[in-house]
């Protein structure tokens, strides 16, 4: 019997709160959502944020957290929008500040829509491309759709 691995998907939301935190706790919080995606290429930076603890206190700075940090980023990011086949999904810093996690960029999908209607009527008949619903409340769905037909949501933000 052969047991199939499950993919875990990236989780929209809060991953942590870099408020009130020092550099070492951060770096902890980004290890462990690498250890909990595993995305590949994940181990050498939880080695180099390993290293990056062991050596806080002998003077390794900012700037190579920063690098750091930009790479797991990155690192994330790539692997959420593979696995989730969304170039939309983004890991990191949220726009509004105070969290940093997986998220939406819903303003990137609005500026690349083919079409914006606020009601799923206003789709001409045979339409293929991506859609982006933006109800009068500002809720925006984005679709793909082809000829006519709803292929996917790629995602729904409140």
């Amino acid at each position: 019997m052969t047991t199939r691995k499950h993919k875990r998907l990236p989780i929209i939301g809060c991953a942590f709160s870099p408020d009130f935190r020092s550099a070492i706790e951060n770096v902890e919080a980004y290890i462990d959502e690498l250890r909990y995606y595993k995305p590949r290429g994940f181990s050498k930076l939880v080695k180099e944020g390993e290293a990056f603890i062991r050596g806080a206190e002998l003077g390794i700075g900012a700037d190579y957290y920063s690098e750091w940090k930009d790479d797991c980023d990155s690192l994330l990011t790539e692997w959420a929008q593979r696995v989730a086949r969304n170039q939309y999904l983004i890991f990191g810093p949220f726009p509004d500040g105070g969290a940093i996690g997986f998220y939406v960029n819903t303003d990137g999908a609005l500026e690349d829509c083919d079409l914006k209607v606020d009601d799923l009527s206003g789709i001409p008949r045979g339409f293929s491309g991506m859609v982006c619903e933006v109800n009068d409340h500002g809720n925006v769905t984005a679709m793909i759709f082809s000829r006519g037909r709803k292929c996917r949501e790629l995602f729904s933000v409140v």
